[in-house]
């Protein structure tokens, strides 16, 4: 073999050669796949991130036709990482999305929960308050009774003690509901009258 023809076949070589650079694993898997589905007898040299090809000698027509091919798989395998990185962006971004959906139904939820809680807290309240004061307007009744004699006492007074149902003899008594009213008059009898609570 002459010098001319070694120099002829070290070009071919260099330019059969392709270099893929920083590939992951399983796309230099896929990559090689491929390329020895195109080239038969194709080798592969890994230095590093790089994946050196190497295609055993073709003619020129072959040779091209391969490199097309090649070309055309890499594309592919370029456009399917690109599709499944896409939709990996968009399913991350839909579970986002619900996690904030699902995690502001909650907190309405919970603002709801407690609002109707503080609500119904409140009502009962009320309700207890009110149901107390009735208890308390019922059960409670206080008897009054005439211990000093309305004699020098001012009109007023005598008034109040006649509203209040006390005759004029001492000791005479009225019962009378306990409310605000009769607090009033019995302050204004007060140093007249005893108050005890009726039974």
């Amino acid at each position: 073999m002459s010098e001319e023809e070694k120099n002829a076949i070290d070009t071919d070589k260099k330019s059969a050669e392709s270099k893929v650079k920083k590939l992951t694993r399983a796309k230099a898997n896929r990559v090689k796949d491929a390329i020895s589905n195109i080239a038969e007898g194709a080798t592969f040299t890994e230095e590093k991130d790089k994946l050196k090809i190497e295609i055993p000698l073709v003619d020129e027509e072959e040779k091209k036709k391969m490199i097309e091919q090649i070309a055309a798989e890499n594309r592919r395998i370029a456009e399917e990482e690109a599709r499944k990185e896409a939709e990996a962006k968009v399913q991350e971004e839909m579970k986002k999305i619900k996690e904030e959906a699902e995690a502001k139904a909650k907190a309405e939820a919970k603002a709801k929960a407690e609002a109707e809680a503080k609500e119904e807290k409140k009502v009962s309240k009320a309700s207890a308050k009110k149901n107390e004061k009735k208890a308390d307007t019922a059960v409670k009744s206080l008897k009054i009774t005439l211990v000093r004699s309305l004699i020098g006492t001012l009109p007023k007074q005598r008034k109040t003690a006649k509203a209040l149902g006390l005759t004029k003899k001492i000791s005479s008594y009225s019962i009378r509901k306990d409310n605000s009213v009769t607090q009033g008059m019995i302050k204004v009898v007060q140093h007249l009258v005893r108050v005890e609570e009726a039974n």
